[in-house]
């Protein structure tokens, strides 16, 4: 790899974070940046000197947007770099999972824990300090050795499986944080979900139903955003608490089917209510159109006809009812 120095004169700082999250999930130091080049060197089996130039390279161009993104660097540790200064660059990512602790903390018996849609491993390393058997799942790809790889820097007991490869497995802890925004068919994921929940399940859920303008969350899943909550409860998740758009529902329900089985019954049934819900926000959308016009009322009115529509087609119907 080549030594990356660019803009010298540049001064990059970040403060520690506050809480518990960053504490379980930092690799040696209290300095994020610092934290992120030591981790980066221990990974990928780097000089430090190259890795703290590898992260400073990565917050110049991926936060900064000082630099343009360097060529000849394998694409994969550069994602992991990426992940790794998250830390610095979006504190909030982190911070916000004190909350999830607080929430975990007195519910003791809990064991078992999915990280779904792990994506760098943060969440997960966290769930292992905390003392749960911890199963990563995501796509798994060209990405994932680096995932691997941090895990076993760390000497955690993490193990790695396919989203599409969880089986009949139910846990006690399903985390799923930054996942359903990006995810088109967002009543199949919500059936997955809940086919992975055991009886007394605990749920922790960010669905970040923003609209990035820049492909990487679909747009039309915007429009789940007033109602997410009625949504799920429909099925059987109980809102058990929520700091902002992060969301602790419990399952009430005993399993009778088998997980898959439960998955697609569930699914159907996120379709039913979400033609219902999302064709009464385009109602009211058009309402206020008609009123006085508004940009943010046509983009509710496009979001819910594409949620509808989505909902029509996976139900085979062809009018609203």
């Amino acid at each position: 790899m080549p030594i990356l120095n660019p803009r010298p004169e540049v001064q990059l700082t970040a403060k520690p974070l506050p809480g518990p999250a960053y504490q379980l999930v930092r690799f040696q130091v209290d300095d994020p940046i610092e934290d992120a080049a030591l981790e980066t060197a221990a990974v990928a089996g780097l000089p430090l000197e190259d890795a703290r130039a590898l992260v400073r390279t990565n917050l110049l161009h991926y936060h900064l947007k000082m630099i343009e993104e360097p060529q000849g660097l394998d694409r994969h540790l550069y994602h992991l770099v990426g992940n790794l200064t998250q830390h610095a660059r979006i504190p909030i990512m982190t911070t916000r999972m004190d909350w999830v602790i607080e929430q975990l903390k007195p519910l003791t018996d809990l064991k078992t824990a999915l990280d779904y849609g792990g994506g760098g491993g943060r969440d997960s390393i966290i769930l292992a300090n905390l003392g749960y058997q911890t199963t990563y799942c995501d796509l798994l790809n060209g990405f994932t050795p680096w995932v691997e790889k941090r895990f076993s820097a760390r000497n955690k007991p993490v193990e790695i499986v396919d989203v599409r490869d969880l089986g009949e497995r139910r846990f006690d802890v399903i985390n799923c944080m930054d996942v359903l925004e990006h995810i088109y068919d967002l009543e199949y994921a919500v059936g997955d979900l809940f086919g992975h929940l055991r009886q007394g399940g605990h749920l922790i859920a960010y669905p970040s139903f923003y609209n990035s303008w820049d492909g990487d969350h679909v747009e039309k899943n915007c429009g789940y955003r007033p109602y997410f909550v009625e949504l799920v409860a429909h099925i059987g998740l109980r809102l058990v608490a929520r700091a902002g758009e992060v969301y602790h529902f419990v399952r009430e329900s005993a399993p009778e089917t088998p997980s898959a089985v439960e998955r697609e019954t569930v699914r159907r049934e996120l379709y039913k209510h979400s033609e219902r819900l999302s064709f009464q926000a385009a109602l009211k959308a058009m309402a206020v159109m008609t009123n006085d016009f508004a940009e943010p009322a046509l983009s509710t009115l496009i979001d819910n006809l594409a949620i509808w529509r989505l909902s029509r087609h996976r139900l085979g119907e062809k009018k609203p009812t």
